[in-house]
């Protein structure tokens, strides 16, 4: 696909639930899709478990990339989303950095697997 056509269903929170199937729901706190600083709460549904967490805007360059930050309880993940055209299609690379937002968080990031 075309690196405009993934960048368009990445950040349309109407295509959201292609990518995130756990998605339940997408509400705007405050500001719109494409307004830096712009606040949503994520509803995901895990098994019985329902989770909502809120995510940030923090860079939207169209078509080139994306950065979020997510907050759920005791953590914050840091999501940046860097797009690229290739000779077969779009490239997607995505780096997350997860900081602990307690001391028990700090204890356990360590043993965290990779890939998760």
């Amino acid at each position: 696909m075309p690196v405009k056509e993934v960048f368009k269903t990445v950040v349309d929170p109407r295509k959201m639930k292609h990518w995130l199937p756990q998605l339940e729901k997408f509400e705007a706190i405050d500001g719109t899709a494409d307004k830096l600083g712009s606040n949503y709460l994520i509803t995901l549904r895990m098994g019985k478990r329902k989770r909502v967490i809120r995510e940030k805007l923090l860079k939207l360059v169209w078509y080139k990339e994306v950065s979020l930050a997510f907050y759920p309880r005791s953590y914050t993940f840091y999501v940046n989303l860097v797009f690229s055209e290739t000779p077969t299609g779009t490239l997607l690379k995505s780096v997350v950095e997860i900081k602990p937002n307690g001391f028990l968080s700090r204890v356990m990031v360590p043993y965290m697997k990779r890939g998760i």
